[in-house]
């Protein structure tokens, strides 16, 4: 179950019915449930995060691969993601510093959200 603060319209997220390595759009949310997909709703405990993988990755506007990093802009500030220690790290590459470490697609989303003046990062999936 995903804690409802971290979730907001535009997220990817799948649930408890869905096959492996499927991930929906949030389309709405409210106190009991959530509106997603094609047409779907359920209640927020049947929510699942969707794991951040390299595939997805790759599927985000902006981003390009070097080796084992994905580098791309967050408003001004260039970041690049490592998967290091079984998580996620964004470290800013301006400041040489960790901003920081994750496993999820919507976490990804709301980081990117804040950092680049409130725009939705683009993913096609």
């Amino acid at each position: 179950m995903i804690d409802r603060r971290e979730i907001f319209e535009g997220n990817y997220i799948t649930d408890v019915w869905a096959s492996a390595g499927s991930a929906f759009k949030v389309i709405s949310l409210n106190s009991r449930t959530v509106k997603y997909g094609a047409n779907f709703v359920c209640r927020w405990e049947n929510i699942l995060p969707v794991p951040l993988t390299e595939e997805i990755l790759l599927k985000c506007k902006g981003v390009s691969q070097d080796d084992d990093c994905f580098y791309f802009l967050m408003g001004t500030i260039r970041v690049m993601l490592t998967y290091r220690h079984y998580h996620w790290n964004l470290y800013n590459l301006d400041e040489d510093c960790v901003l920081a470490m994750f496993d999820h697609l919507h976490e990804l989303q709301n980081i990117y959200y804040w950092l680049s003046g409130k725009k939705e990062l683009e993913v096609k999936l």
